[in-house]
């Protein structure tokens, strides 16, 4: 049965992640983390979260406050989606010395 997301009723909860997870983000705080445990920490901080592609309209008391919250969570998703997914070269500035490696 999937983990279910506290954030999907109150995106004020916290619910703490798998041990896995908690691994992952040390390591990647630490510099020390394998390629599994960067997209492990990615995908986590993306989709979980953020929030990527979850509804962000809530209903009943403080309903304003949740979904500007969930909202301000999924800007962050899409803009962090927008740099990994965009070619590296778009980001080049032509005038600009430096080398994109």
């Amino acid at each position: 049965m999937p983990r279910r997301k506290a954030w999907v009723n109150d995106p004020l909860a916290y619910s703490p992640p798998p041990l896995p997870i908690v691994v992952a983000v040390k390591a990647v705080a630490q510099g020390t983390a394998s390629e599994d445990q960067q997209r492990r920490f990615m995908g986590w901080l993306i989709n979980d979260v953020c929030g990527y592609g979850q509804n962000s309209a809530y209903f009943g008391p403080d309903a304003a406050l949740k979904s500007y919250l969930a909202m301000g969570r999924q800007r962050v998703a899409q803009i962090l989606k927008t740099q990994i997914e965009t070619p590296i070269e778009k980001f080049k500035d032509g005038d600009s010395s430096e080398q994109v490696s």
